[in-house]
Parts: structure tokens; C-alpha cells; sequence
């Protein structure tokens, strides 16, 4: 593989800008044909709210790149190979998740949390009707008095309401991508959850499991597989601490 000096600072910077997040990384190589890259000690930190240090420490991070997709917005994966040291799952009194604030920093998060502004109408002032001429009383007898020649003024002609302004134009959709596999081998996780134990400290488990994944389109839905697979793994170790943890 090709190794360039400038190589891992344009990976990180590629990195941030698309995904939103810190990161940064130690080495990055590249092979042209097929397109892959290698990327070792990638780490991304936890999003602003939360305990400084990695949400996320891999040793190794893998992908390959796939056919070109007949979508020109869509990026296509042949395969991406993620190698966890340590993944911290932390969250807060209210709730929220550092993995909720990572996903919803992704562009998918950002294009929903933008909302296009609507312009109200602007208001027309009418103007006021002219009095009207007092009409002087009839004696009995007398003729009355015939109306003025004058013709009376015409009403003022309202001002003309401004153009209305245009719909302001939607935003461009996010970049697509599309992953064919994906493999992610963890070793430590570290989780803390001030909602189910507040002011416990954070439990180390050490899973050393591998997931896989096919037909990636999704970063959303794939961070709320993930979440519900590491529960499973993690439901016997918290039955075994509930356990001991119970009177005899």
C-alpha cells in the first residue's frame, strides 16, 4: 500500500467534514485498484455535553470501495472492516446518549433538524374613510337646500402590497451511501447509564465479539441495532451483577 505524509491529516480532515465529529488518527495507507484504505488508531471523542475522552477507540479501520452507483449522490462500499479497542456507551440524567448526538451530528441528522422558514404575509393598511359632510336640517316650509356642485374628493387608492417573496429553496439532500458489509470486532466496552443507576460509577466489560452487517444505508437505524445487539450480549453479565449484587 501507498503511505503519504499528508496522507492521515486529508483522511481526518475528509473525516470531520463529512461526519461532524472530532477526530483523529495515527496512520493512513492507501491502494489504488480497487480503491482501499487503511486507517490505525482512529479515534472519534464524545460529542460537547459529555465526559471528555473517546466515545470511540479503534485500532483499525478498513473499507473498500464498490461499483459506482448509478445515483451521482450515493457513495457504494464493497466492504468496511471496524476494529474497536474501546467503545464508551454513556448516558446522561435527561436521557440523552452520547451515540444520539454523535448520529444526529451525520448529515442525515443535520438535513432533519433544518426546517425551511416561512415568510408571513405582509399586512395592507387601509385607509381611512373620509367623514362625511353634515347635512343641515330642514325647516317645514323651506326649500332645502340644494347639493354642492363641488364632487367629492375620490378615496385614496390603497398602496400597492409588495411582491411576495419567493418559497426559500429546499436544501440539497445529504450524500446517500450504501455499505454491501460490515464487520465490527469489539474488545472493550465501557457504560454508564445515569437514567437506570444514577451517580453509579461506569462498568468495564471486555466482549471481544465480532457483528456483521449487510446492506448498510442507514446510520440511524444501524446505531439502534447495535444498541439492542449489545444489550443482548450485555444481558448475562447484568443478570450475574443483579444476582450477587441482591440479599440472599
Amino acid at each position: 500500500m501507498t503511505v503519504r505524509p499528508a496522507l492521515p491529516k486529508l483522511v481526518a480532515f475528509a473525516a470531520r467534514r463529512t461526519t461532524g465529529w472530532k477526530i483523529s488518527l495515527g496512520d493512513a495507507r492507501i491502494r489504488w485498484r480497487p480503491l482501499r484504505l487503511a486507517v490505525r488508531d482512529f479515534t472519534v471523542a464524545n460529542p460537547a455535553g459529555f465526559p471528555e475522552g473517546p466515545a470511540i477507540d479503534l485500532r483499525e479501520v478498513y473499507l473498500e470501495y464498490g461499483a459506482p452507483s448509478e445515483n451521482p449522490r450515493e457513495t457504494r462500499l464493497r466492504e468496511l472492516r471496524v476494529d474497536v479497542a474501546r467503545l464508551a456507551m454513556l448516558r446522561r440524567a435527561d436521557g440523552l446518549s452520547n451515540w444520539d448526538q454523535l448520529v444526529a451530528l451525520l448529515p442525515e441528522g443535520r438535513a432533519a433538524a433544518r426546517r425551511p422558514s416561512r415568510v408571513p404575509p405582509a399586512s395592507v393598511e387601509r385607509p381611512a374613510s373620509p367623514p362625511e359632510s353634515p347635512i343641515p336640517p330642514v325647516i317645514s316650509g323651506e326649500t332645502p337646500p340644494e347639493p354642492s356642485p363641488e364632487t367629492p374628493p375620490s378615496p385614496a387608492e390603497p398602496p400597492a402590497s409588495p411582491p411576495a417573496l419567493p418559497p426559500p429553496s429546499p436544501p440539497p439532500p445529504p450524500r446517500a451511501f450504501r455499505i454491501e458489509k460490515l464487520v465490527v470486532k469489539i474488545g472493550t466496552l465501557e457504560q454508564r447509564d445515569e437514567v437506570a443507576a444514577p451517580g453509579a460509577p461506569s462498568r468495564v466489560y471486555e466482549l471481544n465479539r465480532t457483528l456483521v452487517f449487510t446492506n448498510v444505508t442507514d446510520f440511524a437505524q444501524l446505531s439502534t441495532q447495535f444498541s439492542f445487539l449489545m444489550s443482548v450480549i450485555l444481558a448475562p453479565d447484568l443478570l450475574d451483577g443483579l444476582f450477587r449484587a441482591s440479599p440472599e
